[in-house]
Order: structure tokens, then sequence, then C-alpha cells
């Protein structure tokens, strides 16, 4: 079983596994974050391929990392992802019909961008099968220089992700565990074509990559005919932006990103006390519990002072939290929302969970555990801080790694 090293560069912190999948378990051998190097990257946008990659290598020189083959994912507001319905077809038709009606998906000049596709779901339309499509268009200069990246590292790029895709297939992959766990079927609806084979690609050419099959014959063959529908949120707060993705039944359904996160929070602190950055990041971090509605009387001022700041943001945040939810349920009728996860650096804060249930009107929690996960090690997963790979384990799915 081959393993497979997985990076999630944010603007703050540097994320990265090493692991391996064996139908949905993942093995997670090795995780660590550290920071990441100022003005070596924003908005996705690598802006110094040698000071990051310095910094990767003496991690992996540190902790003794030799796995060579890796997956990176990438995170942007440049990424523009459609999701279009179109006839059944084979996989080079589809690809055909995507080249030639690009035009109409995306209202850029894609010259400079890689188009991929991935079908998510096959449906029914006027008693006419269809198939719906995620089609992503990122721009060509961002992945040139995540593959120099890779490589300045001593690395082998195998696949691009983008976020949204990594998040789904966890989000997938955990639904159908907690399924199997309860005896019941969780109907994967995907029928997952892949936009460029993964044996066949460029270096360049390596985007979408889908949920392994992987699960299903095992789900079939185990599972009684019941189901569980299920349509969740994955809020992961980072630190300029928060990723807002939501999956039903195992289908990515919404994948957008918010320019507000924890940099945000940080600065209302530190504008509300009167503190440099440093000092405000401390208190947010110190903080013991975020003030919510009805709790004022019994904080101190300061305390009360920190967690205006930080809600002063957040409803920001959740103002567009609501509206993407809104838009969701309008597309469909029967759409829902049954849960909200919350990970990435950010989602820390405690009580912000209870303040983002309060004013979204759904259960919130932590995302900070995940049963289709194995962590090297008998005392290793109490001391990995799961919410904060999210991503990176996510992007390992997508084929047999065996």
């Amino acid at each position: 079983m081959g393993d497979y090293l997985s990076l999630d560069i944010g603007f703050s912190q540097i994320k990265l596994v090493v692991g391996n999948v064996l139908g949905s378990k993942i093995n997670v051998k090795k995780a660590l974050v550290f920071d990441t190097p100022e003005n070596t990257i924003e908005d996705g946008r690598i802006l110094d391929v040698e000071a990051l990659a310095e910094a990767v290598k003496t991690k992996l020189l540190a902790r003794r990392i030799k796995t060579k083959d890796a997956i990176i994912t990438i995170n942007s507001t440049a990424i523009i992802s459609r999701e279009v319905v179109m006839p059944k077809a084979k996989e080079n038709e589809i690809k055909s019909i995507i080249d030639m009606e690009s035009e109409q998906y995306f209202p850029v000049n894609l010259d400079s961008y890689k188009v991929d596709f991935k079908v998510i779901e096959e449906i029914t339309v006027d008693k006419s099968t269809q198939y719906k499509i995620l089609v992503v268009a990122i721009p060509a200069s961002i992945i040139e220089r995540y593959i120099e990246l890779i490589e300045a590292c001593g690395l082998t790029p195998i696949k691009l992700d983008f976020l949204g895709n990594s998040f789904s297939k966890i989000i997938s992959n955990e639904l159908f565990r907690d399924a199997k766990s309860k005896g019941v079927s969780f109907g994967f609806k995907d029928k997952s074509l892949k936009g460029i084979s993964s044996k066949n690609m460029t270096k360049k050419d390596k985007l979408i990559e889908d949920q392994s099959n992987s699960n299903k014959s095992e789900e079939n063959s185990t599972m009684s005919e019941a189901r569980i529908n299920r349509s969740v949120v994955l809020l992961d707060i980072g630190a300029k932006t928060t990723s807002v993705t939501i999956v039903s039944n195992g289908v990515l359904q919404f994948s957008r990103i918010i320019m507000y996160g924890g940099v945000q929070m940080t600065n209302a602190i530190a504008d509300r006390l009167q503190l440099s950055f440093d000092e405000a990041e401390g208190v947010k971090k110190a903080l013991e519990r975020l003030v919510t509605t009805g709790e004022e009387e019994l904080e101190d001022e300061r305390s009360l002072d920190i967690s205006t700041a930080i809600k002063s943001v957040a409803l920001i945040l959740i103002d567009d939290v609501l509206k993407y939810l809104e838009f969701y349920k309008s597309r469909a009728t029967g759409n829902h929302i049954d849960q909200i996860y919350i990970a990435g650096g950010t989602s820390h804060i405690n009580g912000l969970e209870i303040y983002l249930r309060d004013s979204l009107g759904v259960p919130v929690m932590k995302w900070d555990s995940m049963k289709s996960v194995r962590v090297a090690g008998a005392k290793s997963k109490e001391e990995i801080d799961l919410k904060y790979y999210v991503g990176c384990i996510g992007a390992l799915l997508g084929r047999r790694m065996v």
C-alpha cells in the first residue's frame, strides 16, 4: 500500500498529512501544521515558491518524512465552478460538449484557464436520463505555480484537487461509515467519471479527483435497503476565508468561498481594545469562551469586548452563509440542512459553534473526530486535532490506494 503526502497551504498555516486509503478507511501516519512564511501566498496564489519550498522541505527533513508522491489542495476565489445538466453520455462526449460550450458556463476568457469536470449525479428530467455535472475552471498560472512548488520540494505531483471537492469526499466517506455502523444503506448517487484519467494526465491536468467507487460494492452487499438522506454543511473557517461546502446524500451540491475568517476577527479585537495584531491574536486564542446572547451580565467587561469584536465579524459571515443555505433550499423541493460542521483554525474559538447554531437555526458542532480515519499509534488520535486537516484528509480519497 503506497503512502501519499497531502498538502493544504493556507494564508497563515500549512497543513500536511501522510497516509493512504483502503476502501473507505483512511490511514493517517503523520500530520503536522506549521506557519506559512509571510508574503508567500495570497488567495491561493503562490507568490514565493522558493520560500514556501524551503519551509516545507525543512519540516519534511525534521519529521523524517520520505514519502514522495504528493497531492495538493487548492483554494482560491479565482476558481470558478458551475453545475450543469446534460444528457447522459460517454466521458469523451461529455468532454467535447463542455469544450464547445464552456464559454456559456463561465463569464471569463478561458484561454488562460484549465477546465475539468466531474459527473456528480444521474437524474431523470422529463423521463430522460441526465447527468448533473460539476465543471471547474482554474487559472493555469495557479496550477503551474503549485506544480513548480511540489517539484522544488523534491516531490512528485500526483494530483491537484480543489478544496470544495476534497471536503465533499471526506463528508461522503464519513456519512457512509456512519450509515454502515447503523446497518442501513447510504446511497451514493454519484455516477462519477473522471474528467481526465489519472493514468494519462500531464502534470498540469490533474484537477478534479472523484470519490472512489470502492465503497459501493461493500455497501450494496452488506446494507439493508433503508436509506439515510443526510444533507450537511462544512464551514472551514480559515485565516482570511471561510469555505462553504454542502453535501447531500454523498453528492456535492454547493461550494463557495466567503472572504472573512480569523484575521478579520483579530483585526476587530485589535481595533476595539487598541492592541497590536499579534497581541489581539493572542487574546483571541486565550479567550476561554465566546460570550453568547443572554450571558452578558455573567462576564467581565474585557471578555465582553473580545466577544463583541469576534461576533461583529461572525455576523457578516452568518449573513453570507444564510444566503447560501436559502439558495440551496430554493433549488429543489425537499432540499434541507440537517447538520453544520465547523473546521479550520478559527473553529477553535470556544462557543463559536453555539453562536452559529443560535444564529443559523441549524445544529452546529466542531468537526474534531472522524470515524473513517485511523491515526497511527495508540495515543496519536488524541494528539492530532483533526479539524485542521479536513482538506488534506479528503484529498487522499479518490482512488484505491492499494
